[in-house]
Order: C-alpha cells, then structure tokens, then sequence
C-alpha cells in the first residue's frame, strides 16, 4: 500500500491541512557531540487561494503531524510562533494567492530569556541541577495563571506532574557531582547549558515541546536495555553521503578546569610525535578530581587520533520501498535515539555504523518526508567498556581479531 504523508500543523489548535501546506523544515538538537544543543527552529509555508489569510499571533503554539504507516497522526516537531510574514503571489483578474511565511521557535528559546541562579545552588549532581534550572525558569507557579480562570475550565485528567508544558523528562540524580554555584543570576539556558556539558549529559527538546536531559550513562543504558534501530539502506539517499575526519577534532593535550580553577592536565605522547601539539582547555563545574582526570582520559581516548565520522544522513521516508516497521521506528525520532546501519560503503564508513542520533530535521511537503540525522559514534557517548555494555548476543566471532580493551568503544 502506498504512504501517504498527510502533514498537518496546527497553530493555536487551528489545523491547517495539506491543501494549505507548501512546505515545512523543522529542526531540532545539535550537530556534534561536542556541543549542547540551540532552540529548535522551524520554518513553515502556507497558502490561500483566495482573499483569506489565517489569524496567526507571536507566541501561538505550534505542532506539526505526519501519518505513520497506519494512518496514526504522529507529532515531530513542536514550538511557537516568533515570526510571520505574509506576502501576495497574485492578485486582481488572476485570482488571489496569499502566503505565510512562520518561523517558529523551541522550548528551549524560553529558557533564554529567563534568568536563573539569583540564590545560588549547592552542591548537586548533573541531573539536579539542570531540574532546579529549569524549574526556577520553566516550572508552572500560581502566578502563572490567569486569575480570572476558573476550575470549570481545567482539564480533569491534569495533574501536578502533567501541569508544566515544559519540563519534560529529567535524568535525576545523574552522573558527575558539582561544585556550588554562588548566587548570580544568568540567562536559564546558559546556566543549564553549563550544567550539562559539565555532566557529559545532554539538553533538548523532545516533539513534544518539553525541555528534557538525558545524562550522561542513558545512552549505553537505552542501548542495554533496548538496543538498536536498524536503517535500511533502502532509504537512504545516496547523493550526498559523505563522512569526514578533521583536524580541528584532534586533541593530543587535554587540561580540565573544575572546582576553584583546579586543573587536571594530560596528553598523548604518540599522539603529538605523529601530529604535533594540539591543545584544548575546557572548563566546567566539576566538584570532585577523580571526575575530572576521567574526563582528561575520555577526551584523549576519543580525539588523541583522527576518527572518520559520518557527515548527515538523510533518509527518503515517502519512498514505498521503504518498510513501514523502519518508517514507522523513525517517526518519532528524538535526541539520543540509538541507531545503526551495517550496508556503508567502505569508502563512506569501515564496517557498521552504531551510534546515536544528535539533531535532526525534517523537511516535508504534501507528499514527501525527508529525515536528515545528525550522528555520533558509539564510542563518544562511554567513559569506558564494561562487560554490562556488550550486548549479550555477542559473540567471539563477531570481534575483530585486533580488538583492544582501550580501542573496544564501539560496538555493531
């Protein structure tokens, strides 16, 4: 049978179908895994034939649907309104043609403009603290509601829990212990930013339009307890695909900055005879030593030597070849989704690909779904290789013969 996109948004819980729909991106997470991820953006085109044009204010939620392969609405992206742009294609004896342009915006733009960290923190791990961040900035208080609202007009099925259209998610307590944060205030997501890369965790949005952190040990957890999704080679756009190794990915000296401007500082020595010196400093809010020398040891073991990574894979959704179990499984993609593929080409990517998702967009129309995924390798996303991570149906002729314990990071 064949797949049908049926795109909806919905503005202000208005839905406007796919005869207005012209063309919708939407993005969402980071590109590397080096950094945390931006507000979600999205960018989206409607038309009217004729002399109307919808109501559409700033601030206005925004949430866009695809079908699945069932014919089930799923949601991909959600935000609100920062823009709108109206212009006139036709008008007069050749008939009207309205268009809208809206760009839209993500939980996380919210976060900015709030300030945080007035009173201080102390000292808390990763997890913690995002969730004290982002509840002092994106939490529902009493204040938040209008006082003309009425219990009559609550949704009975809300709870306390439900009541925040923010907070999502939040890994607590998480992984790496911080040091106490004198009070200043600062802009919400700078603050949580900071405590998120401290923890190796990661910031985003989820479709939903709420603001979640996944720490630093829920990727290798996902993978134990669930695995990966296999993409299909089917649906993969072959133009274009492309992987890359950097120069300004190496890093042979690491120096940490944690508690008080303390630093832990090492190198590679093969490292640099082969390349040079190349030098990174990074700071963070690490309270304990131990978290820091591991941190030192993480960035040398990953970034000592070039690593060739993929660049953005994008897959054809719409496409009928393309299974709908797999269409269905990318749906509702997230930050973090574990994924892998084992059909590369060698000169694109040795072997299987296993890693994780970390932004992504969407590109669609009325009839065609594009998924463009930004990855990262295994490897990038574990301090080190434990027996617990190794997926249980492994075996020794599934290894190859040069394996190390110290190079053992990824695994298909």
């Amino acid at each position: 049978m064949t797949y049908a996109v049926d795109p909806k948004v919905f503005i202000n819980d208005v839905e406007y179908s796919a005869e207005t729909i012209n063309g919708v991106t939407l993005t969402n997470g980071r590109e590397t895994v080096d950094e945390q991820p931006r507000a979600g953006y999205a960018a989206i085109t409607l038309v009217t034939p004729d002399n109307t044009y919808p109501n559409i204010e700033i601030d206005y939620r925004v949430v866009v649907q695809v079908d699945n392969s069932a014919g089930t609405p799923v949601t991909l992206w959600t935000g609100w309104v920062s823009d709108v742009e109206t212009t006139l294609g036709a008008f007069g004896a050749t008939g009207f043609l309205n268009q809208q342009r809206i760009t839209a915006v993500g939980s996380l733009s919210k976060l900015n403009r709030r300030l945080a960290g007035g009173s201080g923190y102390a000292k808390e791990f990763d997890g913690d603290r995002v969730y004290d961040i982002i509840y002092e900035t994106a939490g529902e208080t009493w204040a938040s509601y209008d006082p003309a609202e009425t219990w009559a007009a609550v949704n009975p099925l809300l709870t306390w829990q439900t009541a925040d259209l923010l907070i999502g998610v939040i890994d607590r307590p998480g992984d790496f212990e911080l040091t106490d944060y004198a009070a200043a205030e600062n802009s919400g997501l700078t603050l949580a930013q900071q405590a998120a890369a401290s923890g190796l965790g990661i910031l985003y949005e989820s479709p939903d339009g709420k603001i979640s952190y996944d720490d630093y040990t829920s990727r290798t957890d996902d993978v134990s307890l669930n695995g990966f999704t296999d993409i299909d080679s089917d649906a993969i756009l072959a133009a274009g695909l492309s992987s890359v190794s950097r120069l300004s990915d190496l890093a042979n000296e690491v120096e940490i900055v944690y508690k008080n401007n303390q630093t832990e500082i090492d190198s590679n020595a093969a490292s640099i005879a082969l390349y040079g010196l190349y030098s990174t400093k990074i700071n963070t809010t690490l309270e304990n030593a131990l978290d820091a020398e591991q941190r030192v040891d993480y960035y040398l073991d990953t970034r000592a030597f070039p690593r060739r990574q993929l660049n953005q894979i994008t897959l054809a959704l719409h496409l009928d070849q393309v299974a709908n179990l797999m269409r269905d499984a990318m749906l509702p993609m997230r930050i973090s989704k574990p994924i892998r593929i084992t059909a590369l080409p060698d000169s694109i990517y040795p072997g299987a690909f296993a890693g994780f998702v970390e932004g992504y967009t969407w590109t669609l129309n009325r009839n065609e779904l594009f998924l463009t995924l930004n990855v990262s390798e295994y490897g990038f996303s574990q301090l080190e290789m434990n027996w617990l991570q190794v997926p249980p149906a492994l075996t020794w002729a599934g290894v190859d013969a040069t394996l190390e314990w110290q190079e053992a990071r990824v695994v298909a």
